[in-house]
């Protein structure tokens, strides 16, 4: 079908109730699979993870996957392995990483495996009129950090790998001190406000460095790609936001304008990706996700499609490597 093809609808291939519609199409090889679980979160902050082999024995008319409440909808739905990292980002911009694993001796640590019928937990305490907009998951940071010890064990980067992590983890706390000592004193002060600046300086440089090994020893990267209703957006690197308890309220994703708009999508991208982004109005753009500037993400981010005054962003996707060919054309603006 060419891309000015209208398609066809879902209701002819499937038995579709009156206002439901399809959120997600996962690619699933064994239902019966040990250890795999399908993780849900709507649109009011809830999330739920349950085993993949509850849903092997699907009728023709569907089965019950989550219980939702009347005043809230599905936004997305993963594979997962019951060990990786969640990520939620909403569309004022706020977004929370937490363990996936459960810990029963940890309070709001990770998600307890649940029935079909069950409702699921609190995965971000939203502020009033946000809603959550999209849902990334990645390996453990302790898989992560395993990974990178074999890769730097093989390239006799050991102590070198130990530096810089301690190096962080001291930026980190320094942070949190000059953090702590302007939330206790004057928040005018100037000094206060020069050191908690410094400080965060001090993290940008570790975390760089850091980086920087990680690039040296071939460890994969993963970027946060959010992309905003006015056709904004910006790559951010998953270790900027930190580790938290599941039901906190998160951290700053991006920085809301008038200009920008709030955000629509985020994606979990690395140096290969390919965009593409359609307006409501039809307008869409193909781009190297490495044009997106890198930014923090207490951003605004860069301009990735020139709308018309009413027209917003209506969906974001990354274009699968194995549907990219060398002799596709590129859709450009």
């Amino acid at each position: 079908m060419s891309a000015a093809g209208k398609g066809k609808s879902m209701q002819s291939l499937l038995n579709l109730q009156p206002g439901e519609n399809v959120r997600t199409i996962l690619a699933i090889r064994d239902l019966e699979e040990e250890g795999k679980f399908i993780f849900f979160a709507t649109r009011n902050g809830i999330v739920k993870k349950t085993p993949l082999k509850d849903f092997s024995n699907v009728m023709s008319r569907g089965i019950i996957a989550i219980d939702i409440d009347k005043d809230d909808d599905l936004i997305d739905a993963r594979i997962t392995d019951g060990k990786q990292t969640i990520f939620l980002a909403t569309r004022e911009g706020m977004a929370i990483r937490f363990e996936e694993e459960y810990d029963p001796e940890r309070n709001r640590s990770g998600l307890r495996p649940m029935g079909r019928n069950a409702a699921g937990n609190k995965g971000i305490s939203l502020k009033k009129g946000d809603q959550v907009i999209g849902v990334a998951i990645t390996d453990s940071d302790e898989t992560r950090d395993r990974n990178r010890d074999e890769c730097a064990a093989a390239l006799n980067l050991t102590s070198k790998l130990t530096g810089l992590r301690e190096a962080y983890s001291k930026a980190k706390d320094d942070l949190q001190k000059a953090r702590e000592s302007r939330r206790n004193g004057n928040a005018t002060d100037e000094q206060l406000k020069t050191q908690e600046k410094a400080a965060e300086k001090g993290v940008d440089h570790a975390l760089t460095a850091l980086k920087a090994l990680d690039e040296r020893l071939g460890v994969s990267t993963y970027l946060i790609l959010t992309v905003t209703e006015n056709g904004f957006g910006k790559r951010t690197d998953i270790d900027e936001y930190r580790l938290t308890a599941r039901a906190a309220q998160g951290v700053t994703n991006l920085k809301a304008t008038s200009k920008v708009g709030k955000s629509t999508s985020i994606l979990l991208v690395d140096e290969t990706s390919e965009l593409m982004a359609i307006s409501q109005f039809g307008k869409m753009i193909r781009i190297d996700t490495k044009t997106v500037r890198a930014a923090g993400r207490a951003t605004q981010g860069v301009r990735l499609l020139n709308l018309e005054p009413d027209d917003k962003i209506a969906a974001a996707v990354i274009i699968p490597p194995e549907e990219l060919k060398d002799d596709e054309p590129t859709l450009l603006q």
